[in-house]
């Protein structure tokens, strides 16, 4: 397989589904590491202003 066949996960595309949101939420706490919190609510911004520019 090439590289270029290869999908690219967009992590603000899935979080725009609420559930994703919340296990993503989840697991962040759950790790308890600081980093990964703020980049889950980052991550969440993100799909949260893909949202608003679609409606």
């Amino acid at each position: 397989m090439k590289v270029s066949e290869l999908d690219v996960f967009d992590s603000a595309k899935a979080a725009q589904d609420p559930l994703v949101r919340e296990e993503l939420l989840q697991a962040a706490q759950a790790d308890g590491h600081g980093p990964a919190l703020a980049h889950a609510r980052s991550v969440i911004a993100k799909a949260r202003a893909g949202q608003d520019a679609k409606a």
